[in-house]
């Protein structure tokens, strides 16, 4: 999971260092005050007196030592690189399996299968992560994630593929895909540190690149489909695995954590405990988690069949449904850009929460179905109002998981999260089927109401805020 023009001016360092971006620790926290707090909330409260919230120490460079901007762009570089070789394959696998297949019950089942394997190697790969290491383990997943993808194309032009032969090298694909991510995931705090920049803007342009792929990946998806076919687009994305692998080899050093001594006596299922433990035991975590989940859970339906139908019955236009996604993708490219810019000044609670109700209020406004025009310019301030929240939460989970931990409790995190989407495309798919989009829409709404409404009672959430 990138060259970014703009790199020199959103990795200037801030006039306000923070502690995960200063060269120094930050200092320890006085007692707190005597409050009338009740007991429940005084956890949340009190967050850098709690063993619970306290946030571990980050890997930083000597004072004196000057900023070494190289690891984190070319994380960036390589996020545009895998988002775009995944948005390649999002588009070129179904169709090159609907090619040679005809069948769009077996073009389901690869999606489902590739599916199912994301969420299972966030679980299962979390804990490879860390005991190989998370430099070694983005470039051996790039390569054989690369290796998987490119065996399709080829074995269809020389002795030819069968369809359970696909099947399981686009499973081996994704299951690859995961812990790769998730490594330079667990890369990237320590290239904030060397790059002397808040999170907050290393993540926004993280974010931002992120849906910028993911806006251009499948225009560009299609026009090769179209120039060299849907076998051929895979070569390209194999091509994008090898570059990524060759990019942090040369560019990113190895985390700087302390090796656990414990490795050699801890079994898989003790380490994989690990990050789900560390998880529950965090209430901030444990809401954040909560929070993502919901919101895979709720939203997933929109995309992949309600705005689908919704178009289809009331504009008629397949390209609609493209003007609307793709400004919403603009809108979070730009609003990740402006927190890049200045989130760092505001209250992180705040953000959070108007990020998160923004997108149940999108909902609303769909289910009146106003014209094209109008549900466009919804979608881009939707994108723009939501984009800060996930450079937010990568944020958060950064500071508060130690480096030894973070392939475990990155993994854990990413799972519960997505663990969210298929169950959100089953019910979606049995609201519609029995009561019809509009109904559905409003029960997606008020479901974000109501998610929204137990966030803003969250003790938890109270502690974001330094």
């Amino acid at each position: 999971m990138p060259s970014w023009c703009g790199a020199c001016a959103a990795f200037a360092t801030p006039s306000r260092p923070t502690p995960a971006s200063s060269g120094r620790s930050a200092p320890a926290s006085p007692p707190c005050a005597p409050t009338s707090t009740p007991h429940s909330q005084r956890h949340a409260t009190c967050a850098a007196r709690s063993t619970h919230d306290r946030l571990p120490p980050v890997s930083q460079p000597h004072p004196l030592m000057p900023a070494q901007r190289t690891p984190l762009v070319t994380l960036l570089a390589v996020n545009i690189l895998s988002l775009t070789g995944n948005a390649l394959t999002w588009i070129a696998l179904p169709w090159f399996v609907y090619e040679i297949t005809g069948s769009a019950t077996r073009t389901g089942l690869v999606g489902a299968v590739t599916g199912l394997a994301t969420v299972v190697a966030a679980f299962a790969g979390a804990p490879i992560v860390d005991r190989i290491g998370h430099k070694r383990t983005s470039i051996i997943a790039d390569l054989l994630s690369g290796l998987s993808v490119v065996s399709i194309p080829l074995l269809h032009q020389t002795i030819g593929i069968e369809f359970w032969q696909l099947l399981g090298l686009a499973f081996l694909g994704a299951f690859l895909d995961a812990p790769g991510a998730t490594a330079r995931d667990a890369l990237l705090p320590d290239a904030i540190a060397a790059a002397r920049t808040t999170p907050e803007r290393a993540n926004s342009a993280y974010q931002a690149v992120s849906y910028g792929s993911e806006v251009l990946g499948p225009l560009l998806a299609g026009a090769l489909i179209v120039w060299v076919g849907a076998s051929n687009v895979l070569l390209f994305d194999a091509a994008t695995f090898a570059l990524s692998a060759l990019g942090v080899a040369l560019f990113v050093p190895a985390n700087r954590a302390t090796k656990d001594v414990s490795t050699a006596r801890r079994t898989y299922v003790v380490d994989i405990a690990t990050g789900l433990r560390f998880v529950s035991s965090r209430p901030l975590l444990r809401a954040l988690a909560g929070a993502n989940f919901l919101t895979n859970f709720i939203g997933a339906p929109l995309f992949t069949v309600v705005l689908l139908i919704v178009v289809e019955a009331e504009y008629d236009s397949a390209s609609v449904l493209g003007l609307l996604i793709a400004s919403g993708g603009v809108g979070l490219v730009v609003g990740s850009l402006l927190y890049g810019a200045f989130g760092h000044r505001l209250p992180r609670r705040g953000t959070f929460l108007v990020s998160f109700a923004a997108f149940g209020l999108q909902l609303w406004l769909v289910a009146l179905t106003p014209p094209a025009a109008l549900l466009a310019i919804t979608f881009f301030l939707r994108g723009a109002v939501t984009a800060p929240y996930n450079p937010l939460t990568m944020t958060l989970f950064q500071e508060r998981t130690p480096a030894d931990l973070r392939g475990r409790v990155f993994g854990t995190l990413t799972a519960l999260s997505l663990a969210g989407m298929p169950l959100g495309f089953l019910a979606g798919g049995a609201l519609v089927e029995q009561f019809g989009s509009t109904a559905t829409l409003l029960v997606m709404a008020g479901a974000y109401a109501v998610a929204t409404a137990w966030l803003l009672v969250t003790p938890a959430l109270r502690g974001m805020d330094r």
